[in-house]
């Protein structure tokens, strides 16, 4: 945890294992959203979209990925909207990308002082990723319970989601364990 975007840059350790394991992933399944949640080391960085829209470019030339069908996915940080800052970098990073969505942290609680969500946050902000990841190929808002409070988050069992009237992939979830998209 807690990594800059210059950990992160193109040809540095994390970036070649992210390439390295997004390969494997092709090799069964196909990758159709990037998401990203990182910041805290960036959190007051004017350039923050700049740096950051170099990563995903190289990462979708170097996974061979379709940048007119990809969904790019960015969450905010504990606390994002009175950042005024990062909040105004991920909307700027929206700018360069077709299907470009922020999972929005409004309401979310940590579980330490300032940084970390807990748990039931984590997964109600799973679904607000889901969610617009959902929003940006169909148009449409996948409908939960958004109480981040509540460990009874129903979970779809299976969701077909279709791109353009071809059939991208399916999720399924359960009880112990989500399947591809």
């Amino acid at each position: 945890g807690g990594s800059s975007l210059e950990d992160w840059a193109v040809g540095g350790e994390l970036y070649n294992e992210a390439i390295r394991l997004g390969k494997i992933a092709q090799e069964s399944s196909e990758i159709c959203a990037l998401l990203w949640h990182q910041g805290e080391a960036n959190q007051n960085d004017t350039n923050y979209a700049a740096k950051l829209k170099v990563i995903l470019d190289h990462m979708i030339i170097d996974l061979r990925l379709d940048p007119s069908k990809i969904v790019i996915v960015t969450g905010e940080l504990f606390g994002t909207r009175s950042d005024a800052v990062h909040h105004a970098q991920l909307e700027k990073l929206g700018e360069s990308y077709a299907n470009y969505g922020i999972a929005e942290s409004d309401g979310l609680t940590v579980h330490d002082v300032t940084t970390h969500f807990d748990a039931p946050s984590l997964r109600v902000f799973g679904y607000r990723y889901f969610d617009i990841f959902y929003n940006c190929i169909t148009g449409k808002h996948y409908s939960f319970n958004n109480d981040p409070n509540s460990y009874a988050i129903p979970i779809p069992e299976r969701a077909e989601i279709d791109f353009e009237d071809q059939e991208i992939g399916t999720a399924y979830s359960g009880a112990f364990g989500t399947g591809r998209l």
